[in-house]
């Protein structure tokens, strides 16, 4: 309840400031990842040499002496594989997401939500990320007290089963589904709906 009191606090005294200020931050942890999933843009792209934990940590409290965000987005990559980093960058910020595939457990980190992907039911999961990966991250997701929402990115392979996820899903102990539509890096995964990227929330 005081990280709660103290986030809302934070967002009122930023709403009220005369100059807008971001509240929050992405960083990106690794572009390492232990999956190879068919629709990732991430391993599209060309990395440098990863930082050192502390030289993230450097780089994070240089950015909250300037600008004192509220809000971090901990991706990448699978950024569990840097769990020194997490555990450390974590606590400079009131409120942080990670985004991680799940296969590689989901750790006790104070003041974390865990967005954890599903691309659909066991079937079209596995097509999208490997076989395995599904019952792996299922048995991760149901055994953690952290508060989990899910993330499934719908695509051409996938969008048939959305009605079946919100049922698996109905009576556990995740806190939401986000629905995002993919973006057309590989065009044959794109569903063209005549608009743009959207998000749905159930």
């Amino acid at each position: 309840m005081r990280r709660s009191t103290g986030l809302i606090k934070g967002l009122l005294r930023i709403t009220l400031d005369k100059e807008s200020r971001p509240i929050g931050v992405q960083i990106d942890t690794t572009h390492r990842c232990n999956l190879n999933c068919i629709h990732c843009y991430f391993r599209e792209q060309d990395h440098h040499n990863e930082l050192t934990t502390n030289q993230w940590i450097e780089v994070i409290e240089e950015l909250q002496d300037r600008f004192d965000f509220l809000h971090c987005a901990w991706v990448g990559g699978e950024p569990l594989l840097r769990p020194d980093l997490l555990d450390k960058g974590t606590r400079y910020f009131k409120l942080n997401w990670v985004v991680t595939n799940g296969t590689l457990g989901i750790p006790d980190l104070k003041g974390c939500n865990f967005f954890v992907s599903r691309d659909g039911t066991k079937r079209y999961h596995e097509l999208i990320r490997g076989v395995g990966t599904y019952d792996r991250a299922v048995q991760n997701i149901v055994n953690s007290e952290a508060r989990i929402c899910l993330g499934m990115t719908v695509n051409s392979i996938n969008y048939g089963c959305i009605s079946d996820v919100l049922g698996e899903w109905r009576d556990t102990n995740v806190v939401g589904i986000n629905f995002m539509f993919h973006s057309p890096l590989r065009k044959d995964l794109f569903i063209n709906y005549g608009v743009g990227t959207r998000s749905l929330m159930y």
